[in-house]
């Protein structure tokens, strides 16, 4: 009986190791993001994105803008609305804006967001919509 408690426990804990070694934190790199690309921006995000867990969001603009602004307007659930705070990279082009962005789980497996960025290019205020898919 104690063999097969023992046994138990080390199948249990091979599981959880082969998990953790697949988990998506785990495989990121370059090829596992996808660029949306518009007229005046490209915005990289990861390919999955989950619910409570930190996942970057990179822009980059066709040329220098200011007054980066944006949030997450829930479409297929009841989570409201989450601004987004940008920051410049440290490259002095002011092309290159970056965020850590973090969302609570709800009961939808799949939950889409629109993203709705905001910028002063010159002095018009310019903006970019687009639905994000994170996972719950």
């Amino acid at each position: 009986m104690v063999k097969k408690i023992v046994l138990l426990s080390i199948l249990a804990l091979l599981g959880c190791q082969e998990s953790a070694k697949n988990s998506p934190i785990n495989k990121m790199g370059q090829d596992s993001t996808v660029t949306f690309m518009s007229e005046h921006l490209t915005m990289t995000v990861p390919k999955q994105m989950n619910a409570e867990t930190l996942f970057p969001v990179s822009l980059h603009f066709s040329q220098p803008v200011r007054d980066v602004k944006a949030k997450l307007i829930s479409i297929n659930m009841d989570m409201g609305t989450m601004p987004i705070i940008f920051s410049a990279q440290e490259n002095g082009h002011l092309q290159d804006y970056h965020s850590q962005v973090i969302v609570g789980s709800c009961t939808e497996p799949s939950m889409e967001w629109r993203m709705l960025i905001t910028w002063l290019q010159g002095e018009q205020r310019m903006q970019h919509s687009q639905i994000i898919e994170i996972k719950r």
